[in-house]
């Protein structure tokens, strides 16, 4: 994709989310991930004769609360509608929605992009059972069925056709990944499936204010391949055009294999799926009651966040956007400056070697902010050096649970040797055995200065006091 290229992208995304419910949509079955094939079954999702739908409530709250965090406006009467087709992992020959009446409709995702908050326009959001679950043979003779997924809670997140390119594509779904997980809306997680989404991709002259032919790519489930079936889109797509072709409106699949889309089937249309108001579901009616405590157990969410620490913390934007990243960090620095710790020292542990062992550790972290703030303190105060403790102290402290900082200095020994005299005597060694680095430096090779203080660091187990060190090093070169 050029920058001089004659079309405009212009997409649109449906994100698929399942929730974080014990049980099923409609039915009692559990929603655990990676049980046996068809083992989270009974007679409701198997569709079998006089079984009908419960609405889980639970599944309710969470979309309201999701709607809440996009801004969206909250149905105070909601209906379910069937969608009709027939698919084999589709029991009951049709899915349980809300084409007319969802749980949420309008508002907006605001995501950082170019230095910038977009807002990203939504049309609505709304409940839906999952269908189960294909599995194709590789011989291309048997097709398996498993049905644990049938009845599965989805929220449907529907943007307008705003977004612009496959960057701001992958920036928007990483954006709702955080929100619903700091709501606990869902675990996000998209290789197992409870984070996916279609993307609807028309494109259109540069001068044209009509938008072109949309054509949807279904069921991706990362963001990299999202980014890559679209930018593959945009060149199909702008191919045909330029050689006088017309765009098909289709839905079509991402090969990850080839990295290319390919025909799936042609786009069905409203009509299609024969929607009507299903007659087994009574219309749910959202209380002011239920509203008013959804909405008290509102948190600040990754926008709010990035905005808090810009403007009041005075953190610089890619500072603000790591440690807006997930609750973890986000709750440590508000703890860290109530404890007093200075924000712009607070952000850079917090973006830097905190942020570096929850990637390693996932979603398993633990650190206790007290502690973390005690660490920062005797850094602050030269009393233990910074290298030991990020690559000491603070691997520690996120192991064991509960024990103090303080404590754990003294039991490594790690306390900052400040000694003039026994560091001398470290240096002279030191440089006696380096007589030609230190010709090189007293010769303009000042790089090696890094040399010596490593050497000094090494001996003495990290505990040096850098800045004494490097004054006597300095000193004793002359």
């Amino acid at each position: 994709m050029g920058a001089e290229q004659p079309y405009e992208m212009v997409v649109g995304l449906e994100v698929h989310i399942q929730l974080n419910t014990k049980s099923k949509l409609f039915s009692s079955d559990s929603t655990v991930f990676g049980a046996d094939a068809n083992s989270l079954t009974n007679e409701v999702s198997l569709a079998h004769p006089g079984t009908l739908p419960v609405l889980n409530k639970q599944a309710v709250k969470l979309a309201i609360k999701l709607g809440l965090a996009c801004n969206s406006e909250i149905a105070k009467e909601m209906y379910f509608d069937r969608k009709h087709y027939f698919y084999p992992d589709s029991p009951l020959g049709y899915q349980i929605t809300q084409q007319n009446k969802p749980v949420c409709l309008g508002g907006y995702v605001s995501i950082p992009f170019k230095n910038q908050e977009k807002k990203v326009v939504l049309e609505k959001i709304h409940l839906e059972a999952d269908a189960g679950k294909s599995i194709h043979d590789q011989s291309d003779k048997y097709s398996l069925i498993d049905l644990n997924r049938a009845g599965m809670p989805l929220l449907e997140l529907v943007t307008k056709p705003v977004l612009e390119s496959p960057e701001e594509v992958g920036i928007f779904i990483n954006e709702i990944q955080k929100i619903v997980r700091f709501l606990d809306v869902s675990d996000g997680n998209m290789e197992e499936g409870s984070l996916r989404c279609d993307a609807n991709i028309s494109l259109k002259r540069k001068s044209d204010t009509q938008l072109g032919q949309k054509v949807e790519i279904k069921n991706m489930n990362s963001t990299r391949n999202v980014r890559k079936a679209l930018v593959y889109e945009y060149e199909r797509q702008s191919e045909i055009l330029n050689t006088g072709g017309r765009v098909v409106g289709e839905s079509r699949l991402f090969n990850v294999n080839n990295g290319r889309t390919e025909d799936m089937r042609e786009k069905e249309e409203a009509h299609d799926y024969r929607y009507f108001p299903d007659p087994d579901l009574a219309p749910f009616v959202v209380s002011e009651e239920m509203l008013e405590k959804i909405e008290s157990k509102m948190i600040l969410l990754p926008f709010d966040l990035r905005k808090l620490f810009v403007e009041e913390y005075r953190l610089s934007p890619k500072e603000a956007l790591i440690i807006a990243d997930n609750k973890i960090t986000a709750k440590l620095i508000i703890d860290l400056v109530e404890a007093g710790i200075p924000a712009d020292l607070a952000g850079k542990w917090l973006a830097g070697p905190v942020k570096a062992l929850i990637n390693q550790s996932d979603l398993l972290f633990s650190l206790d902010s007290k502690e973390l703030a005690s660490l920062v303190t005797l850094v602050n105060e030269n009393k233990i050096t910074y290298t030991n403790a990020i690559n000491k102290v603070l691997p520690e402290l996120v192991k064991s649970v509960g024990i103090e900082t303080s404590k754990l200095v003294a039991e490594m020994n790690l306390t900052v040797d400040d000694d003039e005299s026994s560091l001398s005597g470290i240096i002279d060694g030191i440089l006696i055995n380096h007589p030609e680095e230190v010709e090189a430096y007293k010769n303009g090779k000042k790089v090696l200065l890094q040399l010596f203080m490593g050497q000094v660091m090494k001996q003495t187990q990290g505990k040096a006091d850098p800045k004494i060190t490097m004054k006597l090093i300095k000193d004793k070169i002359g």
